[in-house]
């Protein structure tokens, strides 16, 4: 017997780069339990070539952002709007899924956890060479599968800021009212802060299901004024309702973490710990 239950809901947000959300389409699978959403933020720029893709990827739904603050944050909500599934996955229409990813994902289909974290991978996108983009992803993901102590699980709770890469069950979503920031920068803090503080239960594995391309034009590699701006303010913005909703000891450990991570402070335990998962691969 057939289960037509849609257990995915894949959210795609695009502005002007048809060509590469093609090559993201093209690494989902057509699947009755998977549902695709892609939300255009009103591009203008080869919109004929994305009129194609809708007829080519006819089971596809294909909505746009008609905010008036255009931003993938926008598109996002939008996305969540007219998701299905009992599990929401985000994805950059610049980025890729591996070819294993849904025998992975739909493994973890059926697990009793909230939020269900996969290692990023990271690539140059011109080059193809890896990138250390996801490093740090990659290492407090390590960090809680080795020690699922207090400090490395509110690492991977309120400091990982990306959408993508992760299983978020869309009960916690809409139960709490979640929704992205219509801002250019920095849209996905508050909502990735406001899910792991929600999600109860959380699953960690060291496996990649995605991987982030890295241009020469991506928003957080080209800081200017009006950004550093936009990003500082809703961080205070965020710091303000974590330590409104989780307390001040959570808080005053969240920036501890945080510091350490942009300072680059790597410790030795963490190298050794580094190396042993090498080994064990």
């Amino acid at each position: 017997m057939k289960n037509n239950k849609i257990n995915i809901s894949v959210i795609i947000p695009h502005y002007n780069s048809p060509r590469k959300l093609k090559r993201l389409l093209l690494s989902i699978p057509k699947s009755a339990d998977i549902q695709i959403i892609v939300v255009d933020d009103l591009s203008n720029e080869e919109t004929d070539i994305l009129d194609k893709l809708k007829i080519e990827f006819n089971y596809v739904e294909f909505y746009s952002n008609t905010l008036e603050n255009k931003s993938a944050g926008g598109a996002r909500n939008v996305g969540i709007k007219h998701a299905k599934g009992e599990w929401l996955l985000f994805a950059d229409a610049d980025d890729f899924f591996f070819p294993n990813a849904w025998n992975l994902v739909r493994r973890y289909v059926t697990k009793k956890a909230d939020i269900i974290f996969f290692s990023p991978f990271a690539v140059m996108e011109d080059s193809f060479l890896p990138s250390n983009r996801s490093d740090h992803y990659i290492e407090a993901i390590r960090k809680y599968i080795v020690f699922p102590f207090a400090d490395n699980r509110l690492e991977i709770k309120y400091y990982m800021y990306s959408p993508c890469s992760k299983m978020i069950r869309r009960s916690i979503v809409n139960n709490n009212s979640i929704m992205f920031s219509c801002i250019m920068y920095s849209n996905d803090v508050m909502f990735s802060v406001k899910v792991g503080h929600y999600a109860k239960r959380i699953i960690a594995v060291d496996k990649p299901i995605y991987c982030v391309t890295q241009g020469k034009n991506t928003l957080r590699f080209n800081p200017d004024p009006k950004q550093k701006h936009i990003r500082d303010k809703e961080k205070k913005r965020v710091d303000s309702w974590v330590r409104k909703n989780a307390g001040e000891n959570t808080y005053t450990k969240v920036c501890k973490i945080r510091n350490k991570v942009l300072n680059g402070n790597k410790s030795i335990a963490l190298e050794f710990l580094m190396k042993i998962f090498e080994l064990f691969k």
